[in-house]
């Protein structure tokens, strides 16, 4: 049965979206973009500045959620294979969508969201 809640802490959440809105804006401001793929092995997630160079150094998490199970969500762990390209590993995930929420912490926080198909 569905628990009746998708996002943990939503009321709290709710409380706090003025930040968020300003988050949203200073990442807007930044001009940063991101790619993202995923592959049988890896989800991959390319940064780019505003100018189209590759954007570095960023430490990366995420989850992969599924639309219609809670149970199949996968916590990830990204890795910086080059300047601006960063992966995690998946192993045995289901075909159909996805969804991928990412965020790099540091000096310059970073989200995203993409829906992805895995076939």
């Amino acid at each position: 049965t569905f628990p009746g809640e998708e996002t943990r802490r939503s009321y709290v959440q709710g409380l706090a979206y003025n930040d968020v809105l300003a988050e949203r804006q200073a990442q807007a401001a930044l001009g940063w973009s991101a790619v993202t793929n995923l592959t049988p092995t890896q989800v991959l997630v390319a940064v780019n500045d505003a100018d189209g160079a590759p954007v570095a150094n960023l430490q990366f998490t995420g989850t992969l959620q599924h639309p219609a199970n809670m149970q199949l969500d996968r916590t990830l762990a990204f890795e910086e294979l080059r300047p601006g390209v960063y992966a995690a590993g998946v192993q045995d995930l289901e075909d159909g969508l996805w969804t991928l929420s990412a965020e790099a912490e540091g000096d310059t926080p970073f989200a995203l969201e993409r829906e992805l198909w895995r076939r």
